[in-house]
């Protein structure tokens, strides 16, 4: 069973730092692009998506990157573990997993690394 979306991002205190200073977008070539934040509306719970795949603790797309299927994931863990996992979605055997971060913070480190590959490519 899935917990509560709400109290799962609560955990997450640099998600929302993030938000209240307007670093981060929520739609395509916005702020940190090629990353952008989903609207808590679109957030979902991969396994509504895709039941079968390689992780069994929950994981809710909070982020997703506009140039291909990459998402950005808070881990219900137990104890004090805040790990964001990003994942290839819509793959053949419904996602896989690409990287864990041991810390929120370090998953904002990796996107804006994306940021400043993103802006050194010629047409951005």
């Amino acid at each position: 069973m899935n917990p509560n979306k709400s109290e799962l991002i609560e955990k997450y205190s640099g998600y929302r730092w993030l938000i209240d200073r307007g670093l981060v977008g929520f739609e395509p070539f916005t702020a940190l692009q090629p990353w952008f934040f989903e609207p808590q509306e679109r957030q979902f719970f991969v396994a509504e998506h895709w039941p079968a795949g390689p992780s069994e603790a929950p994981l809710l797309v909070f982020a997703r990157r506009q140039d291909c299927d990459d998402l950005a994931c808070l881990k219900a863990g137990s104890g004090n573990a805040l790990e964001v996992v990003t994942i290839q979605g819509w793959t053949s055997g419904g996602y896989e997993i690409i990287e864990t971060y041991p810390t929120f913070w370090e998953w904002v480190k990796s996107a804006i690394d994306d940021v400043a590959a993103w802006s050194a490519l010629p047409d951005r």
